[in-house]
């Protein structure tokens, strides 16, 4: 086995080699304290997925945070108004059918006590920030993953998350 080594006999392509991997580094370095100050601002609800079965669809809340609060797209951002945030519930939903059926995102509900609070916005649940359908079909034995953003009140202790007639009930973080 031989190791080939490149030898840059040239000062200036060394000095441009040098700045990219300076440019490199000093980008790992912000993409971690960007990554560091949002996790700062998130704090999670559920720390293990929780499900609720029906006939049709099993519902899978993987996760659930309180921030952060900022929503950014290519035209901009969303931000909650005064003394609100954003809760962020992480879902997946498994048709359990032999068929193609139509799931309605927009009725899976957060309860905090007697207030119910529908989805704000419906993302793709990907890297990069995209809308998704609220009512996407699901062919037989297809399992799908969104990131729902509901616009809460500060105050709000969130109990549960109801779809239909299926509660999943949050335990309390106290």
């Amino acid at each position: 086995m031989s190791l080939n080594f490149v030898v840059i006999q040239s000062p200036a392509m060394a000095l441009f080699m040098s700045s990219i991997l300076r440019r490199a580094v000093y980008s790992l370095i912000g993409f971690s304290l960007c990554a560091l100050v949002i996790l700062g601002c998130v704090k999670p609800l559920v720390k293990s997925p929780l499900t609720a079965s029906g006939n049709a669809y099993d519902i899978t809340i993987a996760w659930i945070t309180i921030g952060p609060d900022q929503y950014d797209t290519p035209g901009g951002f969303n931000k909650p108004g005064s003394n609100m945030r954003f809760a962020w519930v992480t879902v997946r939903i498994h048709n359990k059918l032999r068929s193609v059926r139509r799931f309605s995102l927009r009725k899976i509900m957060l309860s905090a006590g007697s207030k119910i609070f529908k989805p704000y916005i419906i993302d793709m649940d990907s890297p990069v920030t995209l809308r998704a359908n609220p009512f996407p079909r699901l062919a037989a034995d297809e399992i799908i993953s969104r990131r729902l953003i509901y616009h809460v009140p500060n105050s709000v202790i969130i109990r549960k998350i109801v779809y239909e007639n299926m509660e999943i009930n949050i335990p309390s973080n106290d």
